[in-house]
């Protein structure tokens, strides 16, 4: 009895003490509910205004970027302004309050969300050049907003009224901006003299001989007047000879490349309207590609046929994906005739004809067509002198021989030998590069056929040991992205429209993210130099015009790009011979201390070189004991042969004094005793 009554006390006493609590939650949940009634009455709820909130948030962190020099750091907090940061944050969380009550619509709140999300991920990666680690964490916070944007389309994406005319003008611009934007940083690279021998210096003189001879001969590539041809075939090259031949200047072959890179997206958009896109749809696929890290990163590295690959490869897969009947063929050859390696993204397209869309004919008609261009251009390359670039799969050739089908012998009885050369840090972040900003899509295809499409990374980026081929700096990930973009398009095609817009737009807006880590820094550094530098640059290249037309050179590789048209040149460093006596040598003074540059002083001092003092300018052009010392560039020093002057030793080797009119000119003071 005593137990139950103290029980009972004990029920009692719970009951008074969860009275006030259960009142407590009556009243809040009361003011929840007359608080959501009333933001009902303005067509807002509590996750619209926490999302409001959060843009205000990003909205302040996007200026407060802007503020102090140490951006990355835990000492940039000092330099916040945290009134301003608190200022901003208010006013936009109110201002968009405000328009959406007066709009009554939550689509500008969302709006406004992925735009500071993409302005301020952009930001943070354009501050970390190259770095994918950071960007793939940038990637999953906007995969998280994008999910939230698209879950119920919030962004209201299926009712914009968006036509296939409208998507026409709109890739006009973008096509345009894209060209202007990469060439203008192409031209300012080029014109810095950032440009090397390889790979615009053997280009621009080859398109010279081309304009003036017809052949493709140059003497920068092997260090002898050679064919271009019979180290790559690519015949592709006298397409762009009359367009060279209007302005035959090596900026006009750097707006060419831009402009072909920037032209994929009309041959993407009709591969997207076959397939069943809205015009709205098609153009953000087709963006994807402008977007895509490899493109405009890779076009700064000067002038390669590679990267009019994709152009080629896209229209051969539009008029597959249209059922044309034979109107791929012209496509397929044009692709072939960019280089004979191109064999291998047409063998596979055929590949992919026969398994994955079963036209047997198509297939077989571009194996055909791939193996015998392939044939065709090696025998080629060795009537030209030549050799194809086999020593690049030297890691899978185990008879000493160069041949194909040592290769293929490796990789199928060896195939975890295979795996062991894939498995490498840097072959991971270039796969990571590639599929990340496309959401690993080509994967996600039901038809596992669709894989095919990625045989070329495997062979042409992943296999070869030669590092480039592996960096998307280079030019050997064009083909490869042309594909990838190609079965990502295809598997998005599958999708149902809720999971298609989420997936595009979170495609397009990550891979603009790590486009902006790749680019901003480059784009920046060339055309801050080009300006900086003005003066020194018109300096420079008026004296490398004083050089006489018909004297033989020897310059860096960084100048010979600015001596294009110059039929007896050579370059140093030189990986096909040893240097050899030409009237002038130019070496480049912002190298000095390089094994290369040593090479050159060496050799102008052991073979009866003199350096007279100049400033700015040639004095004499003929061939007497008078020879001229002039900068380059403020930095560059030509030399001139002399078989009647005994030359310094190596060991002395001196150089006149100058006083220059820039602090950054790289420039070392040396002495030399004065011109006879």
């Amino acid at each position: 009895m005593k137990n139950i009554l103290e029980k009972r006390n004990n029920k009692g006493t719970e009951t008074q003490v969860g009275l006030p609590e259960q009142r407590r939650l009556g009243f809040l949940s009361a003011a929840l509910q007359k608080a959501n009634t009333f933001l009902e009455k303005f067509s807002l709820s509590f996750g619209f205004l926490l999302a409001l909130a959060f843009c205000g948030f990003l909205a302040a962190s996007l200026v407060a970027t802007g503020k102090g020099d140490h951006f990355g750091t835990k000492e940039f907090t000092d330099f916040v302004n945290i009134p301003l940061f608190c200022g901003i944050f208010g006013g936009v969380f109110v201002l968009l309050t405000v328009l959406s009550i007066l709009l009554k619509t939550k689509c500008i709140g969302h709006w406004a969300l992925l735009l500071f999300s993409v302005l301020l991920t952009g930001r943070f990666a354009a501050e970390r050049a190259n770095d994918l680690y950071f960007c793939l964490l940038l990637g999953c916070m906007l995969f998280i907003v994008i999910r939230y944007l698209t879950a119920q389309d919030r962004l209201q994406l299926q009712n914009i009224r968006f036509s296939w005319k409208t998507s026409t003008v709109l890739l006009t611009v973008a096509a345009s901006v894209f060209t202007v934007i990469v060439g203008i940083a192409c031209i300012a690279r080029y014109r810095s003299f950032g440009g090397a021998t390889f790979d615009i210096g053997i280009f621009t003189q080859m398109f010279e001989f081309m304009r003036t001879t017809g052949r493709p001969d140059t003497t920068v590539e092997r260090y002898e007047l050679t064919s271009h041809f019979a180290v790559h075939f690519s015949p592709f090259f006298y397409l762009l000879l009359p367009g060279y031949m209007l302005r035959p200047h090596p900026t006009t072959l750097l707006l060419f490349q831009a402009a072909a890179v920037a032209l994929c997206v009309f041959p993407l958009r009709r591969i997207c309207k076959t397939l069943g896109f809205s015009p709205l749809a098609a153009t953000a696929a087709s963006v994807l590609w402008l977007c895509f890290p490899s493109n405009a990163y890779g076009c700064f590295n000067d002038f390669h046929e590679n990267k009019f690959l994709p152009l080629c490869l896209l229209w051969m897969l539009c008029m597959l994906t249209e059922n044309r009947r034979f109107a791929f063929i012209p496509f397929a050859v044009l692709a072939l005739s960019v280089k004979e390696d191109a064999a291998v993204y047409v063998a596979c397209a055929g590949l992919f004809c026969l398994f994955a869309r079963k036209e047997k004919q198509k297939g077989i008609i571009l194996l055909i067509l791939s193996v015998g261009w392939f044939v065709f251009a090696t025998q080629m390359i060795r009537h030209l002198g030549g050799e194809a670039m086999m020593s690049r799969f030297a890691d899978y050739q185990t008879d000493g021989g160069s041949s194909v089908f040592g290769v293929i012998k490796m990789c199928l009885l060896n195939f975890g030998y295979l795996l062991q050369n894939i498995a490498t840090a840097e072959r991971m972040e270039f796969l990571l590069w590639m599929l990340v900003p496309v959401l690993f899509a080509p994967f996600l295809n039901k038809s596992v056929q669709t894989l095919i499409l990625l045989i070329p990374m495997l062979v042409i980026n992943l296999m070869p040991s030669w590092a480039p081929q592996h960096d998307i700096f280079y030019q050997y990930t064009f083909g490869t992205a042309a594909l990838i973009v190609f079965a990502s398009i295809l598997t998005f095609a599958r999708m149902q429209p809720q999971t298609r817009r989420f997936c595009l737009t979170a495609a397009v807006t990550i891979s603009f993210v790590f486009s902006l880590s790749n680019c901003v820094p480059k784009i920046h550094y060339y055309i801050e130099r080009a300006y900086t530098e003005k003066e020194n640059i018109a300096l420079s290249e008026e004296l490398l015009a004083s050089v006489p037309e018909d004297a033989s050179i020897t310059a860096r590789d960084f100048l010979v790009p600015h001596l294009y048209d110059r039929k007896d040149l050579y370059t140093v460093p030189s990986h096909y011979g040893p240097l050899t006596e030409t009237d002038y040598y130019i070496a480049d003074k912002r190298q000095d201390g390089t094994k290369y540059n040593d090479q050159m002083y060496s050799f102008v001092a052991e073979n009866d070189y003199t350096l007279v003092r100049e400033q700015g300018y040639l004095r004499s052009g003929k061939r007497t004991t008078e020879y001229e010392l002039f900068l380059l560039y403020g930095n560059a020093v030509p030399c001139k042969a002399s078989k009647k002057i005994t030359g310094t030793s190596s060991g002395n080797l001196k150089m006149p004094v100058f006083s220059f009119w820039s602090v950054n000119c790289f420039i070392r003071c040396l002495s030399v005793r004065p011109c006879p």
